[in-house]
């Protein structure tokens, strides 16, 4: 009897030990006084204060200089995990100019820097904040705003547009590549109880990966902290146990069949609950990244970026054309 119940006691501590925070607690953020110019100045000066990061990293503010103050449109663009505002540039430089938006790209916490700082300062906390304040700075510069979220970013943008303020939720949502389930098994293992405490002495304190070209290593973060991945995988769960039927607004999802960093089957399944009436599905092809994840972008699939960006164009265009 002893024996037994020592056993039930230790499953039971496994079984209902700690799992992924998964939780986030969302308030309006709060930003200076000003006209967009000054908007800009402050974030982007904020941004360049900061000590260590790797040149082309840093968030910004970019104005479309034939705009003056708010213009007709703002976007805004959230990069994936381990990568940095530059990871598919000039994609959404090339779709600003085109549409004369303004364009926002929040760093999100714990990425960009030379040495690695993902595993003290990353949290889907951290990353809700960053998100929210995008879209802040994104009303406060365009009349309408757009949101494409790359991967682990596509899950943020998502989460924000369920669980946000009202007056903060975007007017469209672009997704690419989004992370609904990475496609790598292991991934799940983040989920499990005690997973934080075991999976670094498992699998290793840090995640090194070797850069396909000078660009990949300006962009990424080649060596981070296993502990990194857990709010990654937060967001992916957090996202499991939301309803995107509340997802009102029109959704553009671009992928490649190639791609063998994120689950496309459980991706096409998640898409079809979006609750939003316009909403289009779409392949990209000739992508060059080695593992068909980076659909555009001149560090990794430069061959593909026009056409991207003339996709989100033409969708925006159909949904968003200021005669509506």
């Amino acid at each position: 009897v002893i024996i037994l119940g020592l056993s039930v006691g230790l499953v039971l501590c496994i079984l209902l030990g700690p799992r992924l925070e998964t939780e986030f607690a969302l308030e309006m953020p709060t930003l200076p006084e000003g006209d967009p110019l000054e908007l800009a100045a402050w974030f982007n000066a904020r941004e360049s204060a900061l000590d260590a990061l790797k040149p082309g990293n840093a968030g910004r503010v970019d104005l479309f200089e034939g705009a003056e103050g708010q213009a007709p449109l703002a976007l805004i663009y959230l990069h994936g995990f381990g990568a940095s505002p530059g990871e598919t540039a000039p994609l959404m430089e090339e779709l600003a100019e085109s549409m004369g938006a303004h364009l926002v790209v929040p760093r999100l916490r714990g990425h960009g820097f030379v040495e690695d700082r993902m595993g003290r300062e990353a949290s889907l906390q951290a990353w809700m904040e960053d998100t929210l304040e995008a879209l802040a700075l994104g009303h406060a510069l365009g009349e309408r705003v757009i949101v494409a979220g790359y991967s682990n970013g596509a899950n943020l943008a998502l989460l924000a547009q369920i669980y946000g303020p009202g007056t903060l939720r975007a007017d469209g949502i672009i997704l690419l590549a989004p992370n609904f389930l990475p496609a790598d098994p292991a991934a799940g293992y983040l989920a499990w109880p005690w997973a934080r405490y075991w999976i670094p002495r498992v699998f290793g304190q840090e995640r090194i990966r070797e850069p396909l070209n000078p660009k990949h290593e300006q962009y990424w973060s080649q060596t981070y902290a296993t502990n990194a991945l857990f709010p990654m995988m937060a967001s992916v769960e957090r996202l499991r146990q939301s309803s995107l039927a509340v997802i009102e607004v029109p959704v553009l999802l671009l992928y490649a069949d190639e791609d063998r960093v994120v689950d496309i089957s459980v991706m096409k399944e998640r898409f079809e609950t979006l609750g939003s009436p316009d909403k289009e599905l779409r392949t990209i092809t000739g992508v060059t990244d080695p593992q068909g994840h980076l659909i555009a972008g001149a560090a990794v699939s430069p061959e593909t970026t026009t056409q991207v960006a003339e996709v989100m164009r033409t969708f925006i265009l159909r949904h968003f054309n200021e005669d509506d």
